[in-house]
């Protein structure tokens, strides 16, 4: 028996399962959508308009490496980004 919970902790860690799917599902949602649905800021709508615009995104800093920051319509959160989950408990 022991043998095969190690086996088990091995592959599955022993963190929340649930808090970890959570954050895969938003990290893939991210990288599908995070460059054509999130509109950089400062955004002119007229000069690019965005198809099912999912929120806004910036830059931390000026820097080109500077890490994106996202902030998502709270529709867009329930319905999409949190599917499946407690978007409560999501947040």
């Amino acid at each position: 028996i022991q043998h095969s919970f190690n086996a088990w902790v091995k592959e599955f860690g022993t963190g929340n399962k649930e808090h970890q799917q959570i954050i895969e599902q938003c990290e893939a949602f991210l990288n599908a959508y995070g460059l054509s649905r999130f509109a950089p800021l400062p955004y002119d709508p007229s000069s690019m308009p965005i198809r099912d615009l999912a929120g806004y995104r910036k830059r931390k800093s000026s820097h080109d490496d500077a890490p994106l920051v996202f902030y998502t319509f709270p529709a867009t959160f329930e319905k999409e980004i949190a599917q499946g989950f407690n978007a409560r408990q999501f947040a």
